[in-house]
């Protein structure tokens, strides 16, 4: 962030010292700790936060929560197809989010199961679904969720989010997934990619009005920092809060996975890998893919 030093001389001029001193905090951060040991989380507690992170999430110029409506859909059709979710399906989306996703297959006749952290996002997802099957929404983490054995049709993880756990926990998570599919029943797990998380590293640091961790003037700064060694990226965000100079600090690690580690995970689980593709539409995956995404059936 090669801009720090521009940036406390621009916050002398409007805000107390301890801003300029916080930015100099950020400035003596520790360089490239590694990614999954970083104590700092996304502010889950926060309702103000799960209520604009619902606001990204519907924000139809950016794909930063959710992606857009046009793509969302062509998703669901295609996972709908790939995975034979119709009338009497049981499907399951852990961080469910808004519940786009399951809106669209609770329209193919399917009863639709959700897990989200964010309890603004599934007060949102509730409301989507007048004249349908009601959903099951759960506000609990994937890993805290106990669902009977041999339940599920479908199970559909997506958006990188099975990249935000490092192999060993996310092997454990495949292992259960596993055990509530029914036989012959489908996982999709989306991971995030060597390449897409090396392209999206970067650092930015500006003072904006708002961000989705703070809705008055900010200084907000934020550090991608690819790991090569461990095929991971943190990304590490402050926010200094104007005029009060009050630093915060979030971070989010996501590790890459590549084709044959994900086949031998869901091998590992019991589960017949069938096919890698680049995307939830069925794209080729090559190295240049952004996501690594994997279709597999119980036996």
């Amino acid at each position: 962030m090669a801009n720090l030093i521009d940036l406390i001389g621009r916050l002398r001029q409007i805000a107390p010292a301890s801003a300029a001193d916080a930015v100099r905090r950020i400035a003596a951060r520790r360089a490239r700790p590694s990614p999954f040991e970083v104590a700092y989380r996304l502010p889950w507690g926060d309702a103000r936060f799960g209520r604009r992170m619902v606001e990204v999430h519907l924000d139809q110029s950016t794909d930063r929560g959710t992606r857009k409506m046009e793509r969302l859909l062509a998703e669901a059709h295609w996972i709908a197809h790939m995975a034979q979710i119709g009338q009497g399906s049981r499907v399951f989306e852990p961080a469910c989010g808004p519940g786009l996703y399951l809106r669209q297959w609770a329209r193919s006749g399917a009863a639709v199961f959700g897990a989200d952290i964010n309890r603004a996002a599934l007060r949102y997802a509730a409301g989507l679904f007048d004249g349908l099957p009601r959903p099951c929404l759960m506000l609990a983490d994937v890993q805290r969720i106990g669902l009977a054995a041999n339940s599920l049709d479908c199970i559909c993880y997506t958006y990188g989010e099975p990249s935000t756990w490092p192999p060993d926990e996310l092997s454990q998570l495949v292992e259960r997934f596993a055990s509530w599919l029914r036989p012959g029943g489908t996982l999709i797990l989306e991971c995030c990619s060597d390449h897409g998380l090396r392209s999206d590293a970067g650092a930015f640091c500006d003072i904006v009005p708002r961000s989705v961790f703070c809705a008055s003037p900010q200084v907000y700064c934020e550090e991608l920092s690819w790991h090569r060694q461990s095929r991971s990226r943190l990304d590490r965000y402050w926010i200094i809060e104007l005029p009060s100079g009050k630093l915060s600090e979030y971070s989010l690690a996501h590790r890459a996975y590549g084709p044959d580690e994900l086949r031998a995970m869901l091998a590992h689980a019991g589960l017949e890998p069938r096919q890698v593709y680049g995307n939830l539409r069925g794209a080729q995956w090559t190295k240049m893919s952004d996501w690594t995404m994997a279709v597999a059936v119980r036996h």
